[in-house]
């Protein structure tokens, strides 16, 4: 508002049930960081059914190896916006995406999770 930007919509705190519906509405989630531990959108797109697009940094390239995430180098902006311009006008690929995701995201479930760890402490003792 204050910089005379009309079609940024600020929603704060959005319930759960409404976020996978804003997810399932997207063409595809923008994740555009210099730095983070771990990326909840993603894994939340991911399972929603929202293609990717991502800054390159390792908890993403590491995620990456597991999902399809389209992933830019994070202060490249033509690098973004190639990607953007290429999954807004490629069904295919975005719905290729979609389908790989789908099958590979119960890999970031609680229960694999747990198992990782369960069978990572059983090897050490």
């Amino acid at each position: 508002k204050e910089n005379g930007i009309d079609y940024v919509q600020y929603l704060g705190v959005v319930p759960f049930k409404d976020l996978v519906g804003l997810y399932q509405a997207s063409k595809f989630l923008i994740t555009a960081v210099l730095y983070e531990s771990n990326s909840l959108p993603i894994l939340e797109a991911a399972a929603s059914g929202t293609p990717v697009i991502a800054s390159k940094t390792p908890p993403n390239v590491e995620a990456s190896q597991i999902l399809n995430l389209n992933l830019f180098e994070p202060k490249d902006e033509n690098q973004l916006a190639d990607l953007i311009n290429h999954l807004w006008k490629n069904d295919d690929v975005r719905n290729q995406q979609i389908r790989h995701n789908n099958e590979h995201i119960n890999y970031f479930s609680w229960d694999s999770v747990a198992e990782k760890y369960i069978k990572f402490f059983e090897g050490i003792s």
